[in-house]
């Protein structure tokens, strides 16, 4: 199974509901080893750099004048997991987990893959 999914924005004050749709796409996806084929205005981390916690607020007063600013305690420690969710199924360790659920004929094309970048990371060394 493969998702595409096209015009990612950067989330932003007119956009959180959005976000919130999105956090949880990706949370649903990534509990089910869906792979995801992702277009998006921004590398996940700035896909989210628009919204922070009121703790950042507060030690950044300077944030809540920026026009696209969202304070948002949930989504603001959501982002975090998104963020990593986001990089972690770009890995081959995910591809590989994604294969052995659903496609085992592609493990071992993936477990070849897997092994030349670890010898070429020992030989780079």
């Amino acid at each position: 199974h493969t998702v595409a999914v096209s015009g990612v924005p950067v989330f932003t004050g007119a956009n959180r509901s959005e976000a919130y749709r999105f956090v949880t796409l990706i949370d649903v996806m990534y509990e089910h080893r869906v792979r995801m084929l992702l277009s998006a205005e921004a590398m996940p981390f700035e896909l989210f750099e628009n919204i922070v916690t009121q703790a950042d607020a507060a030690a950044n007063p300077a944030l809540k004048e920026r026009p696209n600013i969202i304070v948002d305690d949930n989504l603001g420690f959501a982002k975090d997991r998104t963020i990593s969710r986001l990089t972690e199924m770009q890995s081959l360790e995910y591809l590989l987990s994604h294969a052995q659920t659903h496609i085992p004929e592609n493990v071992l094309a993936l477990q070849e893959a897997q092994a030349k970048l670890v010898a070429g990371k020992a030989a780079a060394a």
